[in-house]
Parts: structure tokens; C-alpha cells; sequence
């Protein structure tokens, strides 16, 4: 190849944009898995932190965990679908 030609030379390269594309779906997936993990442990620590008179009870603690459980395991199970896809994207081969 013919390094003045060289961009006239390159032929399309299908990998790219799929590179490109599974990429940030992995990087989109890793970025739910970990926002909905946090979420779940925010709503157990409770933000703030507080003297000992303000502080939650276990019972207090224990529902804004519960009500919480839902929406973070749908984020990091969203998160890890789109991990999977990415992959897939990534390493399926053209015929």
C-alpha cells in the first residue's frame, strides 16, 4: 500500500461502526449496572449522615430498601442486557 494513497487505498471497513456501537453499549450497560447499584445502597445508607437521635430504625431502613429493590435490579439487569448486546455486536463477524 502506497503510504500517499493510503485513505484512497482503505477499503470499508465494516468492523468499525459495529466496534464503535458494541462499545458504547458495553459502556452504557457497565454505567446502569453501577447507577443501579448505587441506587439500592443510597436508599439503605440514607443520604446524610446523622447524629444518633436522627438516625433511621431497621424497620425505616429495611422499606426504603425494599421499595427501592425493584427499580435498581431493573436498572442493573437493563444494564446487563445491554452488556451482553454490545458483546454480541462486538465479536459477531460478517458473512
Amino acid at each position: 500500500m502506497n503510504r500517499r494513497n493510503w485513505e484512497a487505498e482503505q477499503p470499508d471497513n465494516p468492523w468499525r461502526p459495529r466496534l464503535g456501537l458494541g462499545s458504547a453499549l458495553v459502556f452504557v450497560g457497565l454505567v446502569l449496572i453501577v447507577a443501579g447499584t448505587l441506587y439500592v445502597a443510597t436508599a439503605g445508607y440514607g443520604g446524610k449522615v446523622r447524629e444518633l437521635e436522627e438516625r433511621r430504625s431497621y424497620n425505616q431502613v429495611k422499606q426504603s430498601v425494599q421499595d427501592a429493590w425493584f427499580a435498581g435490579t431493573c436498572m442493573a439487569g437493563s444494564g446487563l442486557c445491554f452488556c451482553v448486546w454490545g458483546a454480541r455486536l462486538r465479536k459477531r463477524k460478517t458473512a
